[in-house]
């Protein structure tokens, strides 16, 4: 069954969500209530968890197939868990998707350093791809 995908992170970027993914979807910006993306200890992506209050900017990936699912779910690793969550576009309806949530156990490998879309992009890119993301 295809799912709706929130990307949060360094799939944002189109290119590394169709070479890992290996297919093209559609997407659209979205806001995701009650977690906080932050900057993972030593490495440039961010991993988020819920924190009432807090919400995340990102993009939905619409019905992304099954076995594009399988290759996300080995890219995040065991690190984080595929979660149900509920997303919500720029005409406020609520959408049903799926988002890679830091598993618990990893918690404290989140820093206190929110992470920026912007800054990776600016920064990171370049070197993130070098190494294979």
């Amino acid at each position: 069954m295809n799912v709706h995908l929130f990307a949060y992170g360094t799939l944002m970027q189109p290119g590394i969500m169709a070479r890992v993914s290996r297919v093209r979807r559609p997407a659209q910006a979205v806001t995701l209530e009650g977690y906080v993306r932050r900057r993972l200890h030593g490495v440039v992506y961010p991993g988020i968890r819920p924190e009432p209050g807090a919400s995340v900017a990102g993009r939905l990936y619409l019905e992304v197939p099954p076995a594009a699912v399988a290759r996300l779910d080995d890219f995040e690793g065991s690190l984080y868990l595929r979660s149900e969550v509920s997303v919500r576009g720029a005409d406020g309806v609520a959408i049903d998707a799926q988002a890679y949530v830091i598993a618990p156990a990893y918690h404290g490998r989140l820093s206190d350093e929110a992470w920026s879309y912007e800054d990776f992009v600016a920064r990171d890119l370049e070197a993130f791809r070098a190494r294979g993301g």
